[in-house]
Parts: structure tokens; sequence; C-alpha cells
């Protein structure tokens, strides 16, 4: 994979931002009816199965009630949805220069993108490996999420790995505010699980 090494030019650079913007919202409608399917399964409110229930074998709702959909309680999904909203955030921040640092921005969505698609291989394997089922919204999010790495590669300015330490480093200084969204996320999903349980006294 060949690194990008001259900047951007403005055609380039709105291609790759509408591109990854497009991506970022479909990412988030699917995150969004997931977390609708887990709470309407652990609420009890499903009326019928998932769309997206095929078979034994492609069924969404035996992953949405599996222990692996949860981290420490909170549905993977809503995490998956608040990480989206950071990520969109920090990219429109990046493309119109809402920052000094609109630099750094556009790399920590890369690397934001990088954490994504790991994550997404994780839970992959778990499905296919352990579970031996499929999600395929879930699968769906997944394939986003690889695709999105590319078009975060894409929009970068220049070489990326040699300003990992450096970007790192700028979330505790220059982008202390991008550290503090990026905090927000299982914050926020702890706070939106625990009021939904609450809301039907099952807190």
């Amino acid at each position: 994979m060949k690194t990008p090494t001259a900047e951007l030019s403005p055609q380039d650079q709105k291609k790759w931002f509408l591109i990854l913007l497009v991506l970022s919202l479909v990412t988030m409608a699917l995150h969004a009816y997931l977390t609708y399917q887990h709470y309407s399964l652990k609420i009890g409110l499903s009326s019928g199965p998932s769309l997206c229930n095929i078979s034994a074998s492609f069924n969404c709702d035996s992953v949405a009630v599996s222990k692996y959909a949860q981290f420490f309680g909170i549905p993977m999904a809503i995490l998956g949805l608040f990480t989206q909203v950071v990520l969109l955030v920090i990219l429109v921040s990046s493309h119109f220069s809402l920052s000094a640092h609109s630099q750094v921005l556009k790399r920590q969505v890369f690397w934001g993108s990088v954490f994504v698609a790991l994550v997404s291989v994780i839970m992959g394997s778990i499905s296919s490996l352990i579970l031996k089922t499929y999600c395929l919204f879930c699968m769906g999010t997944y394939l986003l999420s690889i695709a999105s790495l590319f078009a975060a590669w894409k929009f970068q300015d220049g070489k990326i790995l040699p300003h990992l330490l450096a970007d790192i480093s700028s979330l505790f200084t220059n982008t202390r505010w991008a550290l503090v969204m990026i905090l927000l996320i299982p914050a926020g999903g702890y706070l939106a699980h625990s009021i939904i349980m609450d809301s039907y006294n099952l807190g």
C-alpha cells in the first residue's frame, strides 16, 4: 500500500471527506438499529424476529443476546454508535479547520479508524469461531469499518506512522477536547444504557 507523500488537492480532500461522511452516517444508522434491537430483545419489546434473521447461521438476535454483545454490561452497539459520533465530530472539525491543529485531527481520524477496524476484526472472529452465528447488520458495520479505514488513510496528507507518538501526545496538549470526546464514549454509553434500563425498572 503506497503511503501518501504530498498534500491532497482540494478536490481530493472534498472527495474523501464526503466518502468518510457517508460511511460514518451509514455505520451510525446500523449501530442505531442494532442498539434498538438489543434493547427490544432485552426488555421484551420485540414484536418479531430481526430483519436479518435468515437461518440458524445468520441470526442477528442470537448474536445480540450473546454475552459478547456487551462490554462491561454496555451493549457494543451503543458504544459503536457513540464512537462513530465522536469520529464524525473530529472529521468535520479537521476538514473545515475548526481547530488550529486540523492536520493532527485528520490523523486522529485515521488512528480512530484503525481502532474501530481492529475491534471489528475481533468481533468478527468471535462471531465466526466461537458463536458460529453471523449477524448481517454487524457484518455490515465490520465491512464499513474497513472501508472507512481505507478512506481515512486516503484522506491524509503525507506519511502517518512517524506522527503516531506526537499525535498521542497532542491529545494531552493541543487537542485535549478530542480526548474529552473519546472519554465520553464509554461515559455516554454507560449513561445511555443506565437511562434506558432505569426507564423500564431493569437497572
